[in-house]
């Protein structure tokens, strides 16, 4: 029986060689009839753990065999915990788990395959939010350009993909998320997201001149204050002890 699973977790021989990259056994299981969309006790296909894993190959195979792009987890598993290093990724898609390691082929085969770029796992994080705090930024361009929303809010302090990249001081992706429509006045309930393009000024600011350079296009701190710097400076230190995505 191609289908069976292990006792222990669920697994199927198509989800393990997938995993491994094990390319002819992938297609010579699914010749066989093997379930490409079969799910192990936690919510796991053969398809999200090739997109996680990098398997490129792997996945155009599985979305050839009609695996499904849009299937969630249900479960907690390591797979999931990887990307944010918290247990909150719960619900997980595809292509958020190609996004949030900056797979970019990946994730075009996916988005090619009709994979909806807005979905969200249970806290509200998409795809363009896992590739924006990780700092993939070919891969959030790719996003972008598919429609995926660039305001989009977690349920859990209101955070957007533009927060996420200032935060972890991506200042390359802050300019994309600006110019495909990013809204820079949103606030978050979080202490963790402190006014978070303050950051990006930060960094940006030359002690020794006193002026601030390299900007992404449309963000304006000429007019920060040496108080306002201090206020950043600290939050960033009170950040840089925080686990977020990468």
């Amino acid at each position: 029986d191609v289908n069976l699973q292990a006792i222990i977790d669920g697994s199927t021989a198509l989800m393990l060689a997938a995993r491994k990259g094990h390319k002819e056994i992938v297609d010579l299981l699914i010749n066989a009839k093997a379930d490409v969309n079969l799910q192990a006790m936690d919510g796991s296909t053969a398809l999200k753990i090739a997109a996680y894993v990098g398997h490129t190959e792997i996945v155009d195979l599985l979305i050839n065999a009609k695996a499904d792009v849009n299937l969630h987890d249900m479960g907690r598993t390591p797979l999931m915990l990887a990307p944010l290093k918290k247990n909150c990724l719960f619900h997980m898609t595809a292509l958020m788990m190609a996004a949030a390691k900056g797979h970019k082929e990946i994730v075009d085969l996916l988005i090619n395959a009709k994979a909806d770029v807005n979905l969200t796992n249970l806290i509200g994080f998409t795809a363009l939010m896992m590739a924006a705090g990780g700092g993939h930024k070919e891969t959030v361009d790719l996003l972008i350009k598919a429609k995926a929303d660039v305001n989009l809010q977690d349920i859990i302090d209101g955070s957007t993909a533009l927060m996420l990249a200032a935060l972890r001081g991506h200042k390359e992706i802050v300019d994309l998320l600006i110019r495909g429509g990013a809204n820079t006045n949103w606030r978050t309930t979080s202490l963790k997201m402190l006014v978070p393009l303050f950051r990006v000024c930060i960094q940006a600011y030359d002690f020794s001149s006193r002026t601030i350079n390299s900007l992404p296009r449309n963000i304006t701190c000429k007019k920060m204050t040496i108080s306002m710097l201090a206020l950043s400076l600290l939050a960033t230190l009170y950040i840089s002890k925080i686990e977020l995505p990468n």
